[in-house]
């Protein structure tokens, strides 16, 4: 009988469906499985794949047929027989038996190479199985020349190897751009083929593309070189505004409930940032109460929320571009014991997503202000008042801090790069707390204050946002226009600078910055004069 001349070569491995077909993806319906010292494979797709078909045939017993490269092959489910019909009839016994789990018929692997004569191999260093093929494939592999600009050449360098020594014949590029004319992050994936026709696997790499040092944009990382600051400015600073209403503890919410309250007169901040470690899904309300006999008017003169996601940085920013750029008051009337929701938007999250808010507002008297955790599925002004005060987790923060507004003057006169420091505790003090109960006497980080920069240059001058830590995303004003930075991602090490635009000799500019939820503080604002 004939053997299987069939071309191609099949990789699989135990426990994934995963598999590669001359260097393509499919997927198997059920992963490969061990029986024993044998992997055990999916019948049907397998044949298939190399060019064969199988039929099934109903009796007592049932019958297995399988026609692959001019072969005829008889076997059932639970045996380890099988025959081979022809001319002359051939008998092959199989390791281990034909089986059928969750509908799906496996043999082992070797069945293809003992009945159909298929070129079979395995190596154990990849854990891999060969199928249609003995030549083990190469392995891609290439370098990036670093940095990466857009709009310069790149230079790629290929280092794939074959492990059985056959030159790479071929290569098949996915994403490759010799230029890349935008700044951002491009997947770029490499297979080789071996003189033998064997594909390897593909291999990609996350290329990081930088802006054109010549022609930053506001919020590109910078790539102009290391900025090396010769002096730090520390200069006046008046902190005003309203108090801060903190609720950040517990960050993760277990069970409905209190997270914080407070009472409130005149103007406050609200703050709340937390994550739901709960099975089903919460809510997070900003409550107002009028627990006095006159009627209250409360106006939400500013407002932005983020969530719900996993990203948190992505929360942040969603929050805080509202909060500057969509500034639409509204006014709530309180009757007398009434209470009301305050945040306008309020949606649900499930586990492991955050839900964040912060909202200005201004009252006409006293009311209780409340941060509240409760299922979706509760009427939250009807049961609050039944729900437990939520003890602090002893980490995150809460309570009532303040002034929560500073404004800086600053003087740019020299020709030193300086740098300004913000929300180190040491050169810019955290928020006081301003009542008892708060989990600790000062908000470390300074998370919803908002800083009021105001800048003069003597001479034009490049102004940078440099996280301290890493690990940074946030949106800022710079002369009212939104800045997200960085412009796509996150800040990943410590003393990346962010570009944040040149500001003009002589000319009065104003940079507006909120901490940012998620992020590691603290951070420099680097003012670096073009001419020296």
């Amino acid at each position: 009988m004939p053997a299987w001349a069939g071309s191609g070569q099949i990789i699989f491995s135990a426990s994934t469906e995963e598999i590669w077909v001359d260097g393509r993806p499919e997927k198997l319906p059920a992963p490969p499985f061990f029986h024993g010292d044998y992997i055990m494979v999916p019948l049907r797709p397998l044949a298939k794949l190399l060019g064969g078909e199988v039929h099934w045939e109903a009796g007592e017993p049932d019958t297995i047929k399988v026609i692959l490269g001019g072969r005829h092959a008889v076997t059932h489910p639970g045996s380890r027989t099988v025959v081979l019909e022809g001319e002359e009839t051939e008998t092959q016994i199989l390791p281990v038996p034909v089986q059928e789990a969750r509908g799906i018929l496996f043999v082992p692997a070797v069945f293809f190479h003992r009945v159909f004569e298929v070129p079979y191999a395995r190596w154990a260093e990849g854990n891999a199985y060969l199928l249609g093929s003995s030549n083990r494939p190469p392995l891609a592999h290439f370098v990036v020349s670093q940095p990466v600009y857009a709009g310069q050449p790149v230079r790629y360098t290929v280092k794939a190897e074959d492990p059985e020594g056959d030159p790479i014949a071929e290569e098949r590029w996915e994403g490759r751009q010799d230029i890349f004319s935008q700044p951002g992050s491009y997947t770029v994936t490499l297979q080789v083929k071996d003189a033998r026709g064997s594909w390897s696997k593909p291999l990609s790499r996350l290329i990081h593309v930088l802006p054109d040092p010549a022609n930053p944009q506001p919020g590109d990382l910078w790539a102009g070189g290391e900025l090396s600051p010769t002096l730090t400015y520390e200069p006046p600073v008046r902190r005003t505004g309203p108090p801060l209403l903190f609720s950040n503890s517990p960050e993760y919410i277990k069970e409905p409930g209190i997270l914080y309250q407070d009472e409130v007169e005149e103007r406050a901040r609200l703050y709340f940032w937390h994550a739901i470690e709960h099975p089903e899904t919460f809510k997070v309300y900003v409550l107002a109460v009028n627990r006095s006999r006159e009627e209250v008017e409360l106006t939400v003169e500013r407002e932005g929320y983020g969530g719900p996601s996993t990203n948190v940085f992505l929360v942040a920013r969603q929050a805080l571009a509202q909060y500057f750029m969509e500034a639409q008051p509204r006014t709530l009337t309180l009757k007398p014991g009434e209470a009301a929701v305050l945040n306008r938007i309020q949606p649900s999250a499930c586990r492991h997503q955050v839900l964040h808010g912060i909202l200005d507002v201004k009252a006409t008297g006293k009311v209780d202000i409340l941060f509240v955790a409760a299922l979706a599925s509760q009427k939250v002004l009807r049961e609050y008042s039944r729900l437990p005060y939520l003890p602090a987790d002893g980490v995150h923060a809460r309570g009532t801090f303040g002034p929560a507004d500073i404004e800086v003057e600053l003087s740019l006169s020299g020709q030193e790069t300086g740098e300004l420091r913000l929300a180190d505790g040491i050169t810019d003090q955290f928020l006081p707390s301003l009542k008892p109960g708060a989990s600790a006497p000062s908000l470390k980080g300074n998370y919803g204050a908002v800083y009021r920069i105001r800048v003069v240059p003597q001479q034009d001058t490049e102004a940078f946002l440099v996280p301290v830590s890493g690990l940074f995303a946030g949106t800022v004003l710079v002369d009212g226009r939104l800045v997200n930075v960085p412009r796509e991602g996150f800040v990943r090490q410590g003393g990346q600078p962010v570009y944040l635009g040149r500001l003009k000799a002589k000319q009065a500019a104003e940079i507006v910055l909120v901490p940012p939820g998620g992020s590691y503080l603290p951070v420099k604002l680097v003012f670096d004069p073009r001419e020296k």
